[in-house]
């Protein structure tokens, strides 16, 4: 897949890009409300490393906050997954998808939330799609990975449907509210990629 638009402000600026069904955008302050309905569900909170529930304003301004710097200093960056048919409604907005940057093994982490009344419609499966092709073609990563949880196994379909393969599997790798949970690490090569 290839991203079909492009639109960075200026070369350092995180970009915006669309796919068949999807505006990923950088977050703003105006998403804020939206964030806070979509994060106040306990599946999101059961299934990644640091939700809490309930989620509150104050949650969403911190998470806010931390995406323009983390962006400039090339740690990380984050993507607000837009419906591209409802345009610029505040209602667009459906979920996120970013990277943890690990510049010198020229790796990046892959991870991704969507709204529960958004899953099973292959929205979270086309955004990573897209974010691989901006990792692997615009930022020039030799390999993406991601893990998750895995009891979570809808999660696992998604890496699987974007190409990513099993690497690996961690018995009582990480504490989640109180209990030690296995993790599946998964991860993708450029050329692996390239070839698809």
């Amino acid at each position: 897949m290839n991203i079909s638009e492009t639109s960075p402000a200026q070369p350092t600026s995180q970009p915006t890009f669309r796919t068949t069904r999807l505006v990923l955008r950088p977050f703003r302050q105006s998403d804020l409300d939206r964030i806070v309905v979509l994060a106040n569900d306990p599946e999101i909170s059961a299934n990644t490393r640091t939700f809490p529930n309930p989620y509150l304003p104050e949650h969403a301004e911190a998470f806010l906050a931390k995406h323009e710097p983390s962006w400039n200093q090339g740690k990380a960056v984050t993507f607000a997954i837009c419906l591209r048919a409802q345009g610029e409604s505040p209602q667009a907005l459906i979920g996120a998808a970013g990277f943890e940057f690990a510049p010198e093994h020229e790796r990046a982490e892959l991870g991704y939330w969507i709204g529960s009344d958004f899953r099973n419609t292959g929205y979270c499966t086309e955004a990573c799609r897209a974010m691989l092709d901006f990792g692997f073609n615009s930022l020039g990563l030799n390999k993406v990975c991601a893990h998750f949880l895995s009891r979570n196994p809808a999660s696992g379909r998604v890496l699987e449907k974007i190409g990513m393969s099993c690497e690996g599997n961690a018995k009582s790798h990480v504490m989640k509210l109180g209990v030690l949970e296995d993790v599946t690490f998964m991860g993708l090569l450029k050329s692996d990629w390239n070839q698809r």
